[in-house]
């Protein structure tokens, strides 16, 4: 889950976020940019935006693997048993 970058980005959002609220939006500014009211609240929407996206693509890579654990387990098991009973004899 911690490979994920949406997770990582999402995260470096919210601390720059934070960094916006506690010593002003103008630490955050870019330089030249025009001041513009509201840019921490930017940063925390696309901090949502990107977290959201990490959960949801986690959850898919957790469902696409059970998938495939499902389809491909009882063929392995099953591998199993044989190569454990011609062993055996």
């Amino acid at each position: 889950m911690w490979k994920n970058t949406f997770f990582l980005f999402g995260f470096a959002l919210v601390i720059i976020a934070l960094w916006g609220i506690v010593r002003g939006e103008a630490v955050i500014r870019d330089p030249g940019q025009v001041s513009e009211p509201g840019l921490v609240l930017y940063y925390i929407i696309g901090a949502v935006i990107m977290l959201a996206n990490g959960w949801m693509t986690h959850k898919q890579a957790i469902q696409q693997y059970e998938e495939y654990m499902d389809l491909n387990a009882p063929a392995a098991s099953k591998q199993d048993l044989e190569t454990s009973s011609e062993a055996s004899s």
